[in-house]
């Protein structure tokens, strides 16, 4: 039976279709009665006249009607109208984890969650004595919250006694008990998803749902389905014969943990899987909450952990019914179980939550470290048997560096704004000055000379020298420039042969592998090594094995990204081995014996703050502010709703950038978009019904459009290089603009188009960014970025694009690597209100507006963060009284990690 919009249902008025299972079609539906929306399933009219469909389609609602878990779907109501039978539902709003697929590999921490979620509704239905057997993408269905909801129940099946007690064991232990409808020898299910017993047409328990999981969480971790081939009979031989190829080579960056779990639950003998699901749910969320403490395996090709196969052989059948064609199959199955493996151990040396920069000493008893727990950074000393601490310098110093013999520790002093290399003795003393105008220095293996770095002096080059000198000062050489990137500090080879310069770039996000240059001491080609995979910013990296590998940190892409692994890279081969997994990886470590490593712990958070505006004679104090969330999430770039009740902002709270929504009154948050895809920097529209947002989903950022609550999203710029920041202002006809900012070099500069995505012009060129339209819709204020040392704030008209006699400097934000301030227009339009570390303390600041003059001198602090903190960027709310900052902080310590398996220290060998 097809129903259309608007047709009555029974009591039922029919919406729209949302969907057809192999059970029956689903209708969104109002119900008058409760005055609420419901859906609803109906059964084709051409199984409801067969006894055998119409006993299943009743044993689905017996079934999930029984059960009452926030991960099942909730059955309101079961009936029929004429002779049609129906099953009233809950509404779920969201997408099925097949619409989430179409993008493809979802995040580690996303897919724990979502998987977590349906083993513990599955686990749920197993202990009242319900098998699924359809499990699949299709009827898993996640909402807007983040909730999992199991659907479709259709071909679910009772075992023979339904527990009296809540005990998933003793359900899970019942034989099975078909009905007429699913009498051994049928096959019921979905091909690609079905267990070995299912395919063959044997009875199934709570264990093939397992099964089922299993391939789903295949296909959620790779993006390609486990059993996947040309044609249905070819799927199921292939399920019941074959060998899915290992997530660890399709996926290297799922964890272990992650891929035994996968691998216990493909395994064909139901024997070898969980003895109960609720084990399997326990399993996932262990996973999930240690994740920076679960590793991957090595892929192919290096060196990992032996797996011992287990053989056996069974007799194995399929009987496939498919006009009238039937296929037998016998098959030998090769059951494998996950060998025994010791995850490497971290744990704590510091707990200040301002420790950084290890240098372990060479008999490694003692780390170096740079920290500023009281007052300005120092260079301190730790001793690892017994975990006392000494501070050996005065500061500001940063960068240790124990000498080769362990008598010393080279160290950077800033003073003013240049650096220099210092020398203090171990056991501590005076500190003495070795080479001006230099930092991050390194000691060759010999103790002879110093790598360093050193900014470029030379007029109109920039950028960084790698420079080698006497370790008393003298004779230097310039090794190597780099120009438009950053550099992490120096490491020798134990030979002292070349010496490893990764690259970096301040405020990346990742998405390319940043280079490691070898550079020779004598002359000689400069090698660049490039890291594998899809990863963002490295970290320092350390000679291991004889110097024929290097060890180093790599984050996961994305911004304020401090997620990633820790891996050695063969320097001949370039295989990569994955050594461990971290959520909080800084940019230094440092080797402290045979599989050992001390590495920066780095933690980059930001929390909303909603302040007051203190206008004069009043003075910001940060006693005034109230924290809106507060955790080890990234929160940032608010924006009030038209009421001032709600803020949206972006969050990587679920594992990647997405657009939130929270209610002030209550602190109640929703998510408002959900795509792997990065979605950031959302606007409301001064009537409230639109929401637009920079968006990667396209492969590069582009500005999308919404309904106010996430739904109907659709793409409206069409930039092809990036474009981000969208604002709007009236056009003084009636309608809206939207402005974005454009960063793709050939059409860089401040764009507007319509609502609907057409008339995109460009209205100022130059290398500008963050555009913010006034009020009025005359003016927009803007960063100037074209000097890279001090970018500005500047106001331009729209009319002709030409800038007025506003502007202000600011400079690099210490907390966030990031330069600039953002600006808003106070909403009666007549002052600027800006924010950031770089401009005069961290503070937000109101300033007179007048396009003919300097108006500095009414410049005025509004609000404050304590000093720990750094505003990175905020909101004004529309009565221009209260503010929402984007509260940033990086704390960090000191972290031990055992147990790395094949990495040795190399011994020093001085070139000859």
């Amino acid at each position: 039976m097809t129903l259309s919009s608007g047709e009555k249902f029974g009591p039922f008025e029919v919406v729209s279709r949302l969907g057809a299972g192999g059970m029956g079609e689903v209708y969104r539906a109002r119900d008058p009665r409760l005055a609420r929306e419901v859906a609803i399933k109906v059964l084709p009219e051409s199984f409801a006249k067969d006894a055998d469909f119409l006993a299943r389609f009743q044993v689905e609602a017996r079934a999930a009607s029984a059960l009452n878990h926030p991960n099942i779907i909730t059955i309101h109501d079961i009936g029929t109208v004429g002779e049609t039978p129906y099953i009233l539902m809950e509404l779920v709003d969201g997408q099925t984890l097949r619409e989430l697929l179409k993008a493809g590999p979802l995040p580690i921490k996303k897919l724990l969650n979502i998987a977590a979620q349906v083993a513990e509704g599955l686990a749920a239905a197993h202990a009242r004595g319900i098998v699924h057997r359809d499990l699949k993408p299709e009827n898993l269905m996640v909402t807007r919250e983040g909730v999992v909801k199991l659907l479709d129940f259709g071909l679910a099946r009772p075992l023979m006694a339904p527990p009296d007690s809540d005990s998933a064991s003793s359900a899970e232990e019942q034989t099975v008990t078909a009905l007429r409808a699913t009498e051994p020898g049928t096959i019921l299910g979905t091909v690609g998803y079905m267990s070995p017993e299912q395919a063959s047409g044997r009875p199934a328990d709570f264990r093939s749902d397992q099964f089922s999981l299993g391939s789903v969480l295949y296909e959620m971790a790779t993006g390609q389905r486990a059993w996947k081939r040309s044609t249905p009979i070819e799927t199921l031989v292939a399920i019941l014969r074959e060998d899915v190829e290992p997530i660890a080579r399709v996926a290297p960056q799922t964890p272990t943990a992650l891929c035994w779990i996968v691998e216990r639950c493909l395994a064909r003998d139901p024997e070898d899987r969980y003895a109960s699901t609720r084990d399997l749910a326990r399993d996932l969320r262990q996973v999930a909450e240690h994740l920076s403490e679960v590793t991957r395996a090595p892929a192919s090709g290096a060196a990992g952990v032996d797996r011992p196969a287990r053989a056996g052989s069974r007799a194995a059948w399929v009987a496939f019914l498919s006009a009238g064609v039937a296929l037998g199959a016998i098959s030998t199955l090769l059951l494998r179980q996950p060998a025994r493996f010791r995850p490497p151990v971290s744990r704590y040396l510091t707990y200040s939550g301002r420790d950084g920069e290890p240098s372990v000493s060479p008999d490694g008893r003692f780390v170096a470290f740079s920290s500023e727990r009281n007052g300005p950074r120092r260079i301190w000393l730790k001793q690892l048997s017994d975990g006392s601490e000494i501070a050996l310098t005065s500061g500001p110093d940063r960068a240790p560096r124990f000498t080769p013999d362990g008598a010393a520790v080279l160290f950077t002093r800033l003073s003013g704004s240049l650096e220099s290399i210092y020398r203090v003795p171990a056991v501590g003393g005076e500190a003495r000055r070795v080479i001006e105008n230099g930092g991050s220095p390194d000691p060759s293996p010999d103790g002879r000379e110093i790598a360093f770095i050193r900014p470029a002096s030379r007029s109109g080059i920039g950028g960084y020298d790698l420079v080698v000198a006497a370790v008393n000062g003298g004779s230097e050489s310039v090794l190597h420039h780099v120009v438009g990137l950053t550099v992490i500090p120096p490491r020798w080879s134990p030979d002292g042969r070349f010496i490893a310069l990764p690259h970096s770039l301040t405020g990346a996000i990742g998405g390319s592998p940043f280079p490691i240059a070898l550079v020779p001491r004598e002359k000689g080609e400069v090698r660049v090594l490039t890291p594998a995979g899809e990863y963002g910013l490295i970290s320092s990296a350390l000679w291991v094995n004889e110097g024929r590998e290097l060890l180093y940190a790599q984050l996961d892409p994305g911004f304020f990204s401090t997620s990633g692994r820790i891996v050695s890279q063969n320097l001949d081969s370039g295989v990569v081995r994955i050594l461990h997994r971290g959520l909080n990886l800084g940019p230094q470590l440092d080797l402290a014996g045979p599989g050992r490593l001390i590495y920066e712990a780095t933690v980059i958070r930001s929390n909303l703050v909603e302040a007051p505006v203190a206008l004069p004679p009043a003075r910001p104090s940060a006693s005034g502010n109230r924290w809106l969330s507060r955790a080890n999430s990234v929160d940032r770039q608010p924006f009030y709703s038209p009421d001032g009740r709600r803020v949206v902002f972006t969050s990587n709270r679920e594992g990647n950038m997405d657009i939130w929504e929270m209610t002030l009154a209550s602190g109640s948050v929703r998510r408002l978009t959900d795509n792997p895809a990065d979605d950031w920097d959302p606007y409301l529209s001064r009537d409230g019904k639109y929401l637009l947002w920079s968006s990667k989903r396209s492969g590069n950022y582009e500005v999308w459009i919404a309904n106010a609550d996430g739904t109907e999203p659709r793409q409206l710029s069409r930039d092809g290089v990036d474009a981000e920041n969208p604002a709007m202002a009236p056009d003084g006809q009636g309608g809206e603009w939207v402005y974005y900012g454009s960063y793709g070099s050939e059409k860089s500069g401040i764009w507007r188009m319509r609502l609907d995505g057409s008339g995109a012009m460009r209205v100022i060129a130059g290398t500008l960014r963050d555009p913010s339209p006034s009020p009025d819709g005359n003016y927009v204020g803007l960063i100037d970025a074209s000097d890279t040392d001090h970018f500005r704030i500047r106001v331009a008209r729209i009319a002709d694009g030409a800038f007025v006699s506003f502007s202000l400097d600011t400079s690099l934000n210490p907390a966030t690597g990031t330069q600039g301030a953002r600006i808003r227009w106070m909403p009666d339009g007549r002052s600027l209100i800006f924010g950031g570390s770089g401009i005069s303390g961290n503070g937000v600041y109101v300033q007179a507006f007048d396009p003919d003059r300097d108006t500095t001198a009414t410049r005025k602090q509004v609000a404050t963060l304590d000093s720990a903190l750094a505003i990175e960027t905020f909101a004004v709310s529309p009565d221009g009284r209260r503010l929402v900052l984007s509260a940033t902080e990086q704390p960090s310590d000191l972290v031990l990690v055992e147990g790395l398996a094949g990495i040795e220290p190399p011994r020093r060998r001085p070139a000859p």
